[in-house]
């Protein structure tokens, strides 16, 4: 038999471990991102943020952002959730999802000293594929997603004319 404290050591241990889940979880994450950025770019050191709900208070509507000269990716919850998704069907990704994967490389692009906007995001279109397959996804979902990223990112873009 047992002592109460055999019990409650265990019970505290369990609850313990449940509790650091998710944040585990929440950092092997941010370390697959920055590790796909720096593979994509061949850089060192990359560091992905994925923001909170409370970070997100700050945050001025951008889908993402790197401080100029730094190698910090900043990602928006709903950035870094949609990606997460993405990641759990490629296949069936919606715009959204398929959005969240151009925002990580255009943002890798800023890393790489691309720091005008246009030339940022059309070096991202011509890499979102290898996104894509660096990320685990396999290459042809990955090109044929990359062709739908451009479908629907082009024509709603600021930084394109008709």
């Amino acid at each position: 038999m047992g002592s109460r404290f055999d019990a409650y050591f265990f019970f505290m241990l369990l609850l313990s471990v449940a509790a650091a889940v998710l944040p585990v979880r929440h950092i092997m994450f941010e370390y697959r991102l920055a590790d796909v950025a720096e593979r994509l770019i061949d850089h060192d050191n990359i560091d992905v943020h994925c923001q909170s709900y409370f970070d997100n208070l700050y945050n001025l509507g951008w889908a993402g952002f790197v401080t100029r000269g730094s190698a910090k990716i900043t990602l928006d919850v709903r950035t870094c959730n949609d990606l997460r998704e993405y990641l759990d069907h490629p296949a069936q990704a919606n715009p959204y999802e398929l959005y969240s994967v151009h925002v990580l490389t255009h943002e890798t692009m800023h890393v790489a000293k691309i720091y005008n906007e246009i030339k940022a995001d059309c070096s991202a279109f011509q890499r979102n594929h290898r996104t894509a397959k660096l990320l685990g996804v396999p290459e042809g979902i990955a090109n044929t997603n990359a062709i739908m990223i451009h479908r629907y990112r082009s024509p709603r873009s600021s930084y394109y004319s008709a």
